[in-house]
């Protein structure tokens, strides 16, 4: 990400914010123009002028004539162009991140409102598993759309089954995914975590997502390879919104038998 500035041009870096005036760029610009016979003239005609509402007349002010301070016309002989190096200013305007710190916040956060508060599933869980249509297992999942409902220090989980014909709006929704190789139902640790989030209300940072997944560890994920296209991994790629995965890579995923116990684990 980059901000502009009539003055910086601001890049984040990973962890870091470069700061790089613009005189500097410009003179880069400038010595690649020369370098290949061009001009700033030149390269500014190549662009489309925007057409701007015409100003009202105005009166010129006469001026009196004054001799002539003009300076002589360099020679045209090329001079060596010196570079300035970037500027490293402090700035005021954008504020620092600090992902140590926001993990720490997270941390507590989380740890500090499962301390103080009682968050439980209402009704069987395992019932998503039973009297599938045959339209669900054709597209080899089942949407469970989840609610929150808060009364005092208490968190209550709704959860409801998508009927094939309706459609997901913005909601909370973890995928009941039927593995048909093995005749099993799963869900992904990202569906997992994604559910943590959306009942605590909580943002959950990597680092904080990391520590989740190695706290349910003992609930021994399978791990679904990024390699193999086909079987259980490329059913969970091709999956439309809501997707219950992030990006292209190994998808960690649960039996649906244990996802009550994983969810008391970490509630």
């Amino acid at each position: 990400m980059y901000t502009i500035t009539s003055d910086y041009v601001f890049m984040d870096v990973g962890d870091e914010t470069l700061i790089i005036s613009c005189e500097y760029l410009e003179n880069r610009i400038d010595a690649l123009l020369a370098a290949n016979g061009s001009s700033i003239n030149d390269f500014a005609s190549t662009f489309v002028p925007v057409p701007y509402p015409t100003p009202p007349p105005q009166t010129p002010t006469l001026t009196p004539l004054q001799p002539s301070t003009s300076t002589p016309i360099p020679s045209s002989t090329p001079t060596q162009i010196q570079f300035l190096p970037p500027q490293v200013v402090a700035s005021s305007s954008r504020p620092y991140r600090n992902p140590r710190q926001e993990d720490k916040n997270s941390k507590e956060q989380l740890k500090e409102l499962l301390k103080k508060t009682k968050i439980t599933v209402e009704g069987d869980l395992q019932q998503v598993t039973k009297n599938w249509s045959a339209d669900e297992y054709q597209k080899r999942r089942r949407l469970v759309k989840f609610t929150r409902q808060a009364e005092g220090n208490e968190i209550k989980a709704l959860f409801s089954v998508l009927r094939p014909d309706e459609e997901a709006d913005n909601g909370t929704y973890v995928s009941c995914i039927w593995e048909e190789d093995k005749d099993e139902f799963c869900v992904t640790s990202v569906d997992i975590i994604n559910l943590v989030r959306s009942l605590t209300g909580v943002r959950v940072t990597k680092a904080e997502k990391t520590r989740i997944r190695r706290y349910i560890e003992p609930f021994k994920p399978k791990t679904v390879r990024k390699n193999k296209n086909r079987g259980l991994y490329g059913t969970i790629m091709f999956f439309p919104n809501p997707r219950p995965r992030n990006i292209e890579k190994d998808i960690k995923v649960f039996s649906w038998s244990s996802i009550s116990a994983v969810l008391e684990k970490i509630f």
